[in-house]
């Protein structure tokens, strides 16, 4: 299968004036930036049970293959998605980071499902996809489950305050409803359509 480098979002900080306007557009929407490890979830439909082989795989950004066993509790969640063929899910892996949370897996966006890639599609129209497929479960954190990034629209600022008040949280970003995904082909490529901002303090890579 096809590796897949997702795109990164322009770094922007809450004082500036394009934060205001960010704020007031309502062809926008806001998620969590996690303090996790980017996840490129890949699903089979079909493998080896016989060697033990995993349908699913967890790879990074960088086109990794992470050595992470998933819980036998997240395994369970994601067999209940409604999976169709091939399929390549963008999200989070809250694993590694932090004591409190073990085994969680955010998911963001899709990039191939049932073997045909979802680049012609606004973000919008994939997050309704997701929605019909993953299910409405939007819940912020969730040991051992799988949940839809939880979206916002407007009150940025109030809800960066708030949301950065936790270790798991880094800060927020902010996507276009009307953008298509661009994908790179060596490398995650930076894109104007989706724009971050990060809590001070130590430098993460998103």
């Amino acid at each position: 299968m096809q590796t897949y480098y997702p795109p990164k979002p322009l770094l922007i900080s809450i004082d500036q004036p394009l934060f205001s306007k960010l704020e007031k557009r309502e062809d926008v929407v806001a998620e969590c930036k996690y303090n996790g490890t980017r996840l490129i979830l890949k699903r089979f439909p079909y493998y080896e049970i016989d060697v033990g082989k995993c349908k699913y795989e967890f790879w990074n950004r960088e086109g990794e293959l992470l050595k992470y066993q998933p819980s036998i509790e997240l395994l369970e969640q994601l067999d209940m998605i409604k999976w169709e063929g091939d399929c390549v899910l963008d999200g989070e892996l809250l694993h590694f980071k932090t004591k409190k949370i073990k085994h969680c897996v955010i998911i963001f966006d899709v990039y191939l499902w049932d073997g045909l890639p979802t680049t012609g599609f606004t973000f919008s129209q994939r997050r309704k996809l997701l929605e019909d497929k993953v299910g409405s479960n939007t819940a912020l954190f969730s040991s051992n489950w799988l949940t839809l990034a939880p979206q916002w629209n407007g009150g940025f600022k109030e809800l960066y305050s708030n949301l950065i008040r936790n270790e798991e949280i880094e800060g927020l970003v902010i996507k276009s409803l009307k953008a298509k995904v661009f994908l790179g082909r060596r490398e995650s490529p930076t894109v104007a359509h989706m724009w971050k901002v990060r809590k001070p303090g130590p430098t993460y890579r998103f």
